[in-house]
């Protein structure tokens, strides 16, 4: 009895000292898997904080360059709203260049944009920042083209109508229309290629700030780019009907619709008019 009672004794013993040898183990093993997540953590901050003061001068280009495209954007709208067609051409120049920049910014960042979250974000903004480098260019040219036809208003003291413009400057007008058709060709290309880069854009997944931007541009450029296809054929014609650069010659028949021919009535009255560069 006493023996079973000393090995009894010597079991819960020796299952307490396992025990206690097991926590210390466990202990241990926790403060080395503590330390060693510590110092990770660590390295990981080091590393980072490395590697932002290697890029900081392209991180701060971005964030500089974006904004200032965006806001020189902005200043072009007001330009084109006062009709100041040749501030704008210039807004819409230094636009384009700070995308650029954001783009050659965006380029020291090749592991970043290999990561699978991170390259979604980065392949829209390099589409956003490309469809703005066209969007910018197309759009120059239209302003050249509106500074071009209405530079002649501007020498005006007052507002004038087409009518007490000068036979030389309606020529000029015409002329610089009858030039256009190539340009406005041209424009068109710039806002179509705009609109597919921004169709590359993925539909979900993307950042708040880069998704609230995305959406009122790719809403806006197919509205853009059909009224650039309404124009163009306005345009094309328009030179031509006002007689520029070959007089035209209009005939004009007036029909009596109580006296009914197959026409839609007698032909009483007739006139004729002559057309040349914009002069009658």
């Amino acid at each position: 009895m006493k023996l079973i009672n000393f090995l009894h004794a010597y079991k819960k013993i020796n299952r307490r000292s396992w025990m206690n040898v097991w926590k210390i183990l466990k202990k241990a093993r926790s403060k080395k898997t503590i330390v060693v997540i510590g110092i990770v953590m660590g390295v990981l901050a080091v590393t980072s904080g490395l590697w932002v003061a290697f890029n900081y001068r392209y991180i701060k280009t971005i964030n500089t360059e974006a904004q200032a495209g965006k806001q020189s954007f902005l200043y072009a709208q007001v330009a084109v709203s006062s009709q100041n067609f040749n501030r704008a051409y210039n807004d819409l120049g230094e636009a384009k260049e700070h995308f650029r920049n954001t783009l050659s910014a965006l380029d020291h960042f090749p592991i970043l944009r290999r990561m699978p979250f991170l390259k979604k974000q980065f392949h829209a903004v390099e589409y956003l920042l490309s469809a703005g480098v066209n969007l910018s260019s197309g759009l120059q040219t239209l302003t050249k083209l509106g500074d071009d036809v209405t530079s002649v208003l501007h020498t005006k003291e007052r507002d004038v109508t087409f009518g007490d413009i000068q036979p030389s400057e309606k020529r000029a007008m015409l002329k610089a229309l009858a030039q256009s058709p190539a340009d406005l060709a041209g424009v068109r290309a710039d806002i179509e290629l705009s609109v597919l880069l921004l169709e590359q854009i993925p539909k979900s997944g993307l950042l708040g700030p880069i998704r609230d931007v995305v959406q009122p541009v790719q809403a806006q450029l197919p509205i853009l780019k059909t009224l650039i296809e309404q124009a163009l054929p306005i345009v094309e014609a328009l030179p031509s009907l006002a007689g520029y650069p070959h007089e035209k010659t209009y005939l004009f028949l007036l029909q009596n619709n109580h006296e009914l021919r197959p026409t839609g009535g007698f032909i009483g009255t007739y006139g004729i008019m002559k057309l040349d560069a914009g002069e009658i």
